[in-house]
């Protein structure tokens, strides 16, 4: 573990209630939510942004900025970026998919139930489509183009 704060909006993971949890405790809610709640409130605070909405749980990082300084502030980012980091290469790991996404400072109090300034998101879940290989150095895989520019 790391000694920055995450928090987990979970909305669709097997066996655990859904609402904002407190990682690691994430089977005791701080904020026990409906399904549908914390997905509108994770697509509200992520700027309307579709996969905050669809993922089957958001990891959130956060921090009290009164407790750091200069350093302590660089330091919380980095192990911020560590964990989610672990995160992206668990869910491709699984077969899943994780994507980082920006969000709405003002919004993460009453998300979180704390006032703490947001570090990091990443959403995790099971894409629209699965990842193909790439090619390799000098030989690019094609593409296919899936929207008209």
């Amino acid at each position: 573990g790391v000694a920055v704060p995450h928090w987990v909006g979970l909305s669709a993971v097997d066996g655990v209630p859904t609402g904002v949890a407190r990682w690691p405790d994430v089977d005791a809610p701080v904020r026990p939510l409906e399904e549908q709640q914390v997905r509108d409130e994770l697509f509200g605070a992520a700027l309307e942004q579709g996969l905050a909405h669809d993922a089957a749980f958001v990891a959130m990082s956060g921090t009290r900025l009164v407790d750091l300084d200069d350093h302590g502030y660089r330091d919380a980012q980095l192990l911020a970026g560590l964990v989610e980091g672990r995160l992206h290469l668990m869910a491709y790991a699984l077969g899943a998919a994780a994507s980082g996404m920006t969000f709405r400072d003002s919004d993460l109090e009453s998300l979180l139930g704390e006032d703490v300034a947001g570090l990091l998101w990443t959403c995790v879940g099971v894409p629209e489509y699965r990842t193909r290989r790439s090619g390799g150095p000098g030989s690019p895989a094609d593409v296919t183009i899936v929207w008209p520019r």
